[in-house]
């Protein structure tokens, strides 16, 4: 079985730097300009089912991939966005200067609730049920596209890699739409894509974190077998569209040395 995830396109309210969570946001025309270029990409690729977040900016980006993969988006809420509380709608600054004492405990790396609402241990439990509920209705030739949010879809590959208890996380932010991507065979998961943003290369997070001086994860399988790890951590991804991607065809677990070095 192989599962596809995607994180949505650019919403309005990402465009302004205002936290989210549950609350609901437009894509913004950026946003739907990545979506279509995914779709274009993803033209023509087998799927056999489409699973979303019910929330707007995830709905819609599967609605516009739905229709190239010739498969309707079901909508499913376990895979919402972490819930904020009365951090939603706020931009940093505002969340910064109005609740200096939880953010500075979320830097710590306690695991709190957010702005009153789930604490990141509370997605996990909830992300990766949703997760292990999709394997155990699917079946082994199966592919499904699953399009949610950058949250969730962090959250989730850092508990498959064994690199959920660290803090700040390892495994770098993810663009919009990007794809991540895992096969799953005789119940082992094996992670094949993270952040995966060719298509959109020119928005890509890489292209952020390399402004802010940090390193970020973009990975890509490739032939080698189970054992075959080479994960490669750049300051200027921007290559990435010439060169192909870093590698990694891994185990879950076996990101824990690397992430911890």
């Amino acid at each position: 079985m192989r599962i596809t995830f995607v994180r949505h396109g650019e919403s309005v309210s990402n465009a302004a730097g205002i936290w989210q969570g549950h609350s609901n946001s437009e894509l913004s025309e950026v946003g739907v300009g990545q979506a279509e270029a995914l779709a274009d990409r993803l033209a023509g690729a087998r799927f056999d089912r489409v699973v979303c977040s019910d929330l707007r900016r995830a709905a819609h980006t599967a609605d516009i991939l739905g229709s190239a993969v010739g498969r309707p988006a079901v909508r499913d809420p376990r895979w919402r966005e972490i819930h904020l509380g009365r951090w939603e709608g706020l931009s940093r600054t505002q969340v910064r200067e109005q609740y200096p004492a939880e953010v500075a405990a979320l830097a710590r790396g306690e695991d709190i609730p957010v702005g009153g609402g789930e604490r990141w241990g509370d997605l996990a439990i909830r992300v990766r049920a949703a997760f292990d509920g999709l394997v155990a209705a699917g079946h082994p030739d199966e592919h499904v596209l699953v399009v949610v949010h950058g949250g969730v879809i962090v959250t989730l590959f850092a508990d498959l890699l064994g690199v959920l208890d660290l803090r700040p996380r390892r495994i770098g932010k993810l663009s919009n739409t990007s794809l991540c991507r895992v096969r799953i065979r005789d119940g082992a998961v094996t992670v094949q894509a993270y952040n995966d943003a060719l298509h959109v290369e020119a928005q890509a997070s890489w292209r952020e974190e390399q402004r802010r001086g940090r390193a970020v994860v973009a990975l890509q399988a490739r032939a080698g077998g189970p054992n075959h790890f080479e994960p490669t951590l750049r300051q200027a991804l921007h290559e990435a569209a010439s060169v192909g991607l870093p590698s990694l065809d891994a185990d879950p677990g076996a990101l824990s040395a690397w992430a911890a070095a």
